[in-house]
């Protein structure tokens, strides 16, 4: 089973955030290492635990309009995970939200569009997850 997710401020990817920020968190978390120019990886124990996590510049549709050059910022993180299991899911989806959280965005849902996380469902400080 595959699994998408987007982080993004609203429907429309009206807000944008640094990317030196979104870098600076992903390369602080591990097993998340650099994917060519833009994008990121996190690599589990296994092959099943892999995710695609692609930082980018889009259209109020969600098409990518970034060219090869780098925007210094972004409105849209993507979260891929092909073929994962229950447990994966829940730890990649952990990553989608704080990063989110972070950003003072949203987590949806790429698959079905719905809402799957909100700034209001941020962990408290307090909190072990």
């Amino acid at each position: 089973m595959s699994f998408d997710l987007t982080a993004k401020s609203d429907d429309e990817f009206s807000k944008f955030a640094s990317r030196k920020k979104i870098n600076k968190l992903l390369n602080s978390m591990s097993n998340v290492k650099k994917n060519g120019v833009k994008n990121f990886i996190y690599e589990g124990k296994t092959e099943e635990e892999w995710m695609e996590i692609d930082v980018e510049v889009v259209n109020a549709d969600g098409d990518n309009i970034e060219d090869e050059s780098l925007s210094k910022e972004v409105n849209c993180i993507n979260f891929h995970m092909a073929n994962t299991s229950q447990n994966h899911m829940i730890h990649c989806s952990k990553i989608a939200i704080f990063m989110a959280g972070e950003l003072n965005w949203l987590v949806y849902d790429a698959q079905e569009g719905d809402v799957f996380s909100s700034p209001s469902q941020k962990k408290a400080w307090w909190k072990f997850w």
